[in-house]
């Protein structure tokens, strides 16, 4: 009983290393079956990249452009400066007319009892 024990033991042991060689030989084979096209893989890459830094230099020059763009938020905090420029002219320019329209009621012989 023994002896069938380490010929099956051999038997499957030959078998594995058989399973293992041949593992490696289809790896190989399909090394060199695609080895072309990784070649094409490699090249494909190369292309690849310079388009990626070719895009990320067009990136750098269209974010200096919208930089320098006027935007909604520039325009409403300069209204609000022109607003609030104009309302105090607004203010000044009722407090010179009351003045004025008090003077010349002042001048008015009728209004002051003349």
């Amino acid at each position: 009983m023994a002896e069938s024990t380490s010929k099956s033991e051999n038997i499957i042991w030959h078998v594995m290393q058989t399973l293992i060689a041949i593992g490696i030989a289809g790896i190989i084979g399909i090394l060199w079956a695609f080895k072309d096209d990784f070649s094409d893989v490699r090249a494909d890459l190369a292309v690849t990249k310079t388009e990626i830094l070719a895009l990320q230099e067009h990136l750098s020059t269209f974010r200096l452009m919208v930089a320098d763009r006027y935007t909604g938020s520039d325009a409403e905090r300069d209204f609000e400066i022109v607003h609030s420029a104009t309302k105090d002219h607004e203010q000044r320019i009722r407090k010179l007319e009351s003045r004025i329209l008090i003077k010349s009621k002042s001048d008015i012989p009728y209004v002051n009892g003349k």
